[in-house]
């Protein structure tokens, strides 16, 4: 099992004058069902100096979690962009959730749009298509229905990773680069209340092999 690294999102008030990151709750009750008790670590937003954090803990997967959109956060955006780059240099395993999945396509070469924000994709549920080329086995059908929190949809492009799912309207909704064990989805598998075979299948074949 790997020692995973999570990035944060800002959590600023105006109460105070620190900079915040945070992480929802529900990642910790996530990679426990997961059997990642203890063996990750928070990588806070210090820019450029976040891999040096990174290396020092001896990280060796990154998870780029959700949260405001791409832009919203300056020293967001660089260090995981710093982050980001530095993984595939040290080909570690890398998943993109949400926001992070959007940090990844548009680093490789694809394109966000902005959606409708009264969408089925704001706040809702929706079935996505399985590619039938993958690397993993999860014992499940190829229609997988997730929930949706994003207002920004990625129309397929040139990007350099494969499509791994798809909405009903043809927008990407995961990704993958199999060679350099690189998985994006657009859904939040720690929201869920039960842990789907796929999500599972995902994290195994990502730190676990």
């Amino acid at each position: 099992m790997r020692k995973i690294g999570i990035t944060l999102r800002s959590s600023n008030s105006t109460k105070y004058i620190e900079y915040r990151d945070a992480l929802a709750i529900d990642w910790y009750t996530y990679l426990k069902k997961l059997g990642f008790t203890h063996n990750w670590i928070l990588l806070p937003n210090l820019g450029a100096e976040t891999v040096e954090y990174a290396r020092l803990h001896n990280v060796e997967g990154l998870i780029f979690s959700g949260g405001e959109s791409l832009g919203m956060n300056p020293r967001r955006d660089n260090s995981e962009i710093t982050l980001l780059n530095f993984a595939i240099e040290q080909q570690l395993p890398i998943l993109g959730i949400c926001r992070g999945l959007q940090l990844i396509y548009s680093q490789l070469g694809g394109k966000l749009v902005e959606g409708n924000t009264s969408t089925k994709h704001v706040a809702t549920r929706h079935l996505v298509q399985l590619s039938s080329d993958l690397p993993f086995a999860f014992g499940g059908e190829r229609s997988l229905e997730v929930n949706s929190f994003h207002s920004h949809l990625l129309p397929p492009s040139d990007a350099l990773v494969q499509v791994m799912a798809q909405d009903d309207e043809g927008f990407v909704e995961g990704i993958i680069d199999v060679h350099k064990k690189i998985v994006g989805i657009m859904w939040h598998p720690e929201r869920e209340s039960n842990c789907s075979d796929f999500d599972r299948a995902i994290f195994n074949w990502l730190f676990n092999e």
